[in-house]
């Protein structure tokens, strides 16, 4: 294999390992099969991923990157969202046997952790230094906050309760803006 071909490798066990999830369940699906529906021996597999798993992280991940980059390039066009849903409606075709598992919990974690950083990547630094909570809002919403001050328990309960109280109030004016004009 060439060095260009395989640089690609990730992306081509990613591909080989969505057709398999189209059919069958991810507790069934061994890098033995991902390998031969992909055309790559073993070693090559486990040179790129120690397990099935982390080749769904993977893939995942680079998927998710690639339109949320799209998104924050467009600013946020129609068109930018409009791809983005469409892909996440081809992902749900392919994880929708993992519905239900173990591992549909850590997917949805995995989406959360892409769009955050996505966002985080894409806001002017001297913005979030300002607004530290801001950017976790509008990536996570107000579920997400609150899981982060549930969980990081370095978060001052004041601090947090100001951002959230303007996020709050900003996103309730907009809507009501956003009522009046439509």
């Amino acid at each position: 294999m060439s060095q260009s071909e395989e640089r690609f490798v990730p992306d081509i066990v990613w591909e080989g390992l969505k057709s398999l999830l189209i059919e069958v369940d991810f507790d069934h699906i061994s890098v033995k099969k991902i390998c031969q529906i992909s055309g790559i021996h073993r070693a090559t597999f486990y040179r790129y991923f120690p397990d099935v798993f982390e080749l769904l992280n993977y893939g995942l991940k680079s998927e998710l990157t690639t339109d949320l980059d799209r998104i924050f390039l467009s600013d946020g066009s129609f068109e930018s969202f409009e791809l983005f849903l469409f892909k996440l409606d081809t992902l749900k075709q392919h994880i929708r046997h993992l519905k239900g598992s173990k591992y549909f919990e850590l997917i949805l974690t995995i989406f959360w952790n892409v769009i955050h950083k996505q966002t985080v990547n894409n806001f002017d630094k001297d913005v979030l230094s300002k607004n530290k909570y801001i950017v976790h809002f509008y990536s996570t919403g107000m579920l997400g906050l609150i899981e982060l001050y549930f969980t990081d328990h370095s978060i001052k309960s004041d601090e947090l309760a100001k951002d959230m109280t303007t996020l709050y109030q900003q996103a309730r004016q907009n809507f009501k803006t956003n009522l009046r004009q439509n």
